[in-house]
């Protein structure tokens, strides 16, 4: 199951919950046979995203979340 994490620096600096949730909205929509799902660590400020499609890849799920947050300066990693 491909996954991709959203993260700042250090704790605290990553994406917001309502930008995380727009994120995973605009994935959805322009992929809708993903399935794609938000697990938001609020303490952290940390957005996995994580989808069971088949024929979904890692680096297809990670490219669809670094478009989304393209010039954020957040760390995005997929496994």
């Amino acid at each position: 199951m491909p996954s991709c994490k959203v993260y700042g620096t250090k704790p605290g600096t990553g994406p917001g919950q309502l930008t995380a949730q727009a994120a995973l909205d605009s994935i959805n929509g322009l992929n809708p046979t993903w399935g794609v799902t938000l697990n938001y660590n609020q303490g952290l400020t940390e957005a996995t995203y994580v989808t069971n499609a088949a024929g979904v890849g890692t680096a297809a799920l990670e490219t669809a979340v670094q478009n989304e947050f393209v010039a954020t300066g957040y760390d995005v990693i997929a496994w």
